[in-house]
């Protein structure tokens, strides 16, 4: 399912950074905020953890504390198919 439709379906704003940032998100596996920030400079930093938590909350991404010392990852969760993750 395209993002748009997620957020329409979830009844929030459909705006071109949670595009452009979802289309990223979905060519990768696991990734951070910090990867994020790296490769949107033209994005706030706001704006970017303001969608991960969305993401996150409308069940679009998955968030993972892979270690207690590590920063949280993210997976796109309706692209992966349900595996496990060992710390």
């Amino acid at each position: 399912m395209k993002i748009e439709e997620v957020l329409r379906n979830n009844k929030k704003k459909v705006t071109t950074e949670r595009i452009l940032l979802a289309k990223w998100m979905d060519k990768r596996h696991l990734f951070n905020s910090s990867e994020l920030i790296k490769n949107f400079s033209n994005i706030s930093r706001a704006s970017v953890f303001r969608t991960l938590n969305l993401f996150n909350e409308i069940w679009y991404l998955r968030a993972l504390k892979l270690s207690e010392n590590w920063e949280t990852s993210y997976e796109v969760s309706h692209i992966n198919k349900h595996h496990e993750h060992m710390k």
